[in-house]
Formats: C-alpha cells, sequence, structure tokens
C-alpha cells in the first residue's frame, strides 16, 4: 500500500497545472484511500497546492475523528472527498443493515466536519471478493444514500504495465 502510495504522489508531482487555452486531451484520476493521516498528508497537500492538483481522498471515519483539521484543509484545497468506510471494516464481512449503517455513519462525521457532503464510496478491498448477491445489496445500499462507486485495482499487478522513468523514480526516492 505504502510503495501504492509513493507512486501515487510521485506522478501527482509530475503534474502540470492545466491551462484553459490548452484543453487537455486526457485525464487522470488521482486518489489516496484510508486517510487522513495528519502530517504526510498534510505534506502531501502543500506539493498538490503548489502544482495546481486536485484529487479524490477517501477517507475512513475513525480517522477523520483523529484528524479533523487536516479533513478540513482537504476540503479547502479544493479536493474531492469520498467515503471509505467508518472503520476500514470489509463490506463482505456485513450485512447489508450495518454495512449501510457503516456508511451514513461515516458520511456524516465528514460531514460534520467540513461541511461537505461525499458523492462518492470506495470500499475497503474492493468488491471483488464479494458474493453477486452480497455486491447487488451494496449497490442498492450505497444508491439509497446517492453514493456513487468507485472500483480500486485489485492487485498492485495492475501497475506492472508502467513504465516510470528516470526522473520519477528519483522523486520517488526524495519523497
Amino acid at each position: 500500500m505504502k510503495r501504492l502510495f509513493c507512486l501515487l504522489s510521485a506522478l501527482a508531482l509530475l503534474l502540470q497545472p492545466v491551462h484553459a487555452a490548452q484543453p487537455p486531451q486526457r485525464y487522470l484520476a488521482l486518489t489516496f484511500d484510508d486517510g487522513p493521516s495528519g502530517e504526510l498528508t498534510e505534506q502531501l497537500l502543500e506539493g498538490l497546492a503548489a502544482r495546481q492538483v486536485r484529487v479524490t481522498f477517501f477517507v475512513c471515519g475513525y480517522r477523520v475523528e483523529e484528524f479533523p483539521d487536516t479533513l478540513r484543509h482537504i476540503a479547502a484545497g479544493g479536493h474531492e472527498i469520498g467515503l471509505h468506510s467508518s472503520r476500514h471494516d470489509y463490506m463482505q464481512k456485513m450485512d447489508y443493515a450495518a454495512a449501510l449503517q457503516d456508511l451514513t455513519s461515516c458520511m456524516q462525521t465528514v460531514e460534520d466536519c467540513c461541511g461537505v457532503r461525499a458523492r462518492l464510496f470506495r470500499p475497503p478491498g474492493g468488491l471483488t471478493v464479494l458474493y453477486e448477491e452480497k455486491k447487488e445489496k451494496i449497490r442498492i445500499g450505497i444508491g439509497k444514500i446517492q453514493l456513487g462507486l468507485v472500483p480500486m485495482a485489485s492487485r498492485l499487478s495492475f501497475w506492472s504495465g508502467f513504465s516510470i522513468p528516470g526522473r520519477c523514480e528519483t522523486r520517488l526516492k526524495i519523497f
């Protein structure tokens, strides 16, 4: 997870601001899960702000309670805030009612902290390990509270086909 975080952080550092005079042909969406993480997230926010990069942070309710000021900085920086569950429990271990309660609790924690109503949800561990029946129940639940589901790569091997330029490797070591 730390390697993936470092890779995504390095990619964020390499991005240039988008200017209206030159509309981009492609977009890259950077996301960070499991936070906020206090000082580490604050350092990341500084780097993103310096480069005018906006990302999505999928946050856990218990981490928001631990680092409320960091979540407020995320919101103030114009970043998207999504839910990643209240306690980072895997949805496949919950029944429908427990999963819905977890999400509504996390959503309320975020909204109470920074005034932002989350619109996105990324389940811890993804939904790849759920039986189809349970997946459908989770989808129905997130639809009830008006959340969009954002999947994740289930394995780090997703990144194996990408080559990393030398300057990116250098930045990874520095970061």
